[in-house]
C-alpha cells in the first residue's frame, strides 16, 4: 500500500492477483490509466478485497463496470463493499390515544 508503483515491476506481480478477474482488471487499468494510477488502483483494490472479505464479488463488480465502459472508482467500491451497515436497534414507540389530546384541549393544558 505504501509503494503501489512497485507492483508494476514486482517479480511476483501475477501471483499477487488472486484470480483471472483481477488479471483482466489489471490488464484494463494498465492500458487505460497512466502507470502510477493503474498501480494505485489495483493495489488499493486488492487491499479492499482483503478488508471486505468479498474478493470475488468485488472483482465481478469492477469487471461489470469495465464491460459497461465505466471503471468504478475506488470510492464507489469502498462504499459498496465496506459501507457501514449499522443495524439500528428495534424501538417500540407507544402512541398516545387521541382522547388524551382531546382532554388536554378541553382543559387548556397550558399553564401560564
Amino acid at each position: 500500500m505504501k509503494k503501489p508503483r512497485a507492483f508494476r515491476h514486482a517479480q511476483w506481480r501475477d501471483d499477487l492477483l488472486p484470480s483471472d478477474d483481477y488479471q483482466r482488471i489489471w490488464q484494463h487499468v494498465d492500458a487505460a490509466l497512466n502507470a502510477d494510477k493503474a498501480c494505485l488502483y489495483v493495489v488499493r483494490l486488492l487491499h479492499l478485497a482483503k478488508k471486505s472479505d468479498r474478493e470475488s464479488a468485488l472483482g465481478r463488480y469492477v469487471l461489470a463496470g469495465i464491460d459497461r465502459g465505466k471503471l468504478p472508482s475506488l470510492l464507489e467500491c469502498e462504499d459498496l463493499f465496506l459501507g457501514l451497515n449499522l443495524a439500528l436497534p428495534a424501538m417500540v414507540i407507544h402512541q398516545h390515544a387521541l382522547a388524551d389530546y382531546q382532554a388536554l384541549l378541553r382543559t387548556g393544558g397550558c399553564h401560564e
